[in-house]
């Protein structure tokens, strides 16, 4: 069965935030039906409001309609969304696993990729590669979209 990809946090050029990573979406792997990956990920999705808002953060929402919130760093991203998982009565990695579009073109500048959400550090594209390499080992991130800056 196909799995759809929901996305659920905004950033990048379709938020006004500080994340970098476009687009964070959650992939529920565990459904048997269509239907029950839609309920999964709209009881994530829910989940998700709450955890944000115990947190003080906006539930305002993107172009993509993800949530926008500011957060401390692009990883912060997957830790609420990890928070939400299990909040909505899941098992992260088996149920539900997550994908990211970086759109890194949108922060590729001058042969570095610059994130403003890591403090504004450049990363030269072996370590950028690494960053995205180390948030894996964190989280099950399966899927990556646009993640290299060069056209």
């Amino acid at each position: 069965m196909p799995v759809p990809m929901m996305n659920i946090i905004n950033g990048g050029e379709h938020a006004d935030n500080n994340v970098d990573i476009q687009e964070f979406m959650i992939q529920p792997v565990g459904a048997k039906t269509v239907k029950e990956a839609i309920r999964m990920g709209s009881e994530v999705f829910h989940h998700l409001a709450k955890v944000l808002k115990a947190k003080g953060m906006n539930t305002a929402v993107g172009d993509e309609g993800g949530y926008a919130p500011n957060l401390g760093s692009n990883a912060e991203a997957l830790a609420v969304i990890a928070e939400a998982v299990k909040a909505a009565g899941y098992e992260l990695g088996k149920d539900i696993t997550l994908a990211m579009d970086c759109a890194a073109s949108e922060f590729y500048k001058d042969g570095k990729y610059v994130l403003a959400g890591e403090g504004n550090k450049a990363f030269t594209s072996e370590e950028f590669t690494h960053f995205l390499e180390e948030l894996t080992k964190q989280y099950p991130i399966v899927f990556y979209r646009r993640r290299s800056g060069r056209i």
